[in-house]
């Protein structure tokens, strides 16, 4: 989650609203765009939601976007390793296909029928920050404490296996 939100705030620094639009453009370039980078580059669900809704606020198609969603984390190592081991090259390359082909046909279906439905480059930067209400805040610190609470027990277990000679038990 960490990943998507620091790629995410990097992109949004530094990209401004409806530039992917005008300089990339739409339809199917873009969804392919978003294959090539989406099948290397694995990220989990929960991580690719906020790095997608960044990118259609720089005017990147919602299609687009369905295609970062679908592709980055159908790919993950542990599956394409296993797959290569068991299965063999050519299995992960039908694997891959099958997702690139699903995702940029989901992509463009998806733009088809609700791409102009999704206007979020025109409205993404004019929400009010002030607007938080005390139940969003208290759940933005209760995940911070738990994040910061996960870290502090991950190191500690290192240091006590590191004081024994061992590697750390997973978490």
């Amino acid at each position: 989650l960490a990943v998507g939100l620091v790629l995410s705030a990097i992109i949004a620094a530094a990209v401004p609203e409806g530039w992917i639009a005008q300089h990339v453009g739409t339809g199917l370039l873009p969804m392919l765009l978003m294959l090539v980078v989406g099948l290397p580059l694995y990220i989990c669900a929960t991580s690719s939601t906020p790095l997608a809704y960044t990118l259609v606020v720089a005017g990147l198609s919602p299609g687009a976007a369905l295609v970062l969603l679908l592709a980055g984390p159908a790919t993950n190592a542990a599956t394409m390793s296993w797959v290569v081991k068991d299965l063999g090259a050519r299995a992960l390359a039908i694997y891959l296909a099958v997702i690139g082909v699903f995702a940029v046909g989901f992509g463009v279906l998806f733009d088809a029928l609700l791409g102009g439905a999704i206007r979020l480059a025109e409205h993404g930067g004019a929400h009010d920050h002030g607007a938080v209400g005390a139940v969003q805040s208290t759940g933005a610190a209760v995940f911070t404490l738990m994040l910061a609470a996960a870290v502090v027990v991950r190191i500690t277990r290192a240091l006590r296996a590191s004081e024994r000679g061992r590697a750390p038990e997973p978490v």
